[in-house]
């Protein structure tokens, strides 16, 4: 193995490590109804709540995101940042979503180390 597969194999154990750690810190903040948590020397961790779009049908969606004179959100693929954005303002208007495109509430933890001088 080359130095740089290792490199790879570590980085990959590492970003495994943090998921489970932040699943961990998921189910605690949930069970103890907790959204932010200040560690000593080490940062804070904060429970972080979005929604989210997602295409279920190219086509339809293409086609009904163009009867709402959004081709912004899409040209060879749909644009992540923008279909959210739509998604917000339909669930914001209590609209129906538009056909072909759904969404999901995602919980997540963020977490920020403390700087050092």
């Amino acid at each position: 193995m080359d130095e740089k597969d290792e490199v790879e194999d570590r980085k990959s154990a590492l970003n495994a490590s943090i998921k489970a750690i932040k699943y961990k810190l998921l189910e605690y903040f949930e069970a103890n109804d907790i959204a932010a948590l200040k560690m000593k020397n080490i940062g804070t961790a904060s429970l972080i709540e979005k929604t989210v779009g997602k295409v279920l049908d190219h086509d339809l969606a293409r086609e009904s995101l163009s009867e709402l004179g959004r081709e912004d959100i899409f040209k060879d693929s749909f644009y992540e940042r923008e279909l959210n954005k739509l998604v917000k303002e339909v669930l914001g208007k209590g609209d129906a979503m538009p056909p072909g495109i759904d969404y999901t509430e995602l919980k997540e933890v963020r977490l920020h180390r403390v700087k050092r001088a």
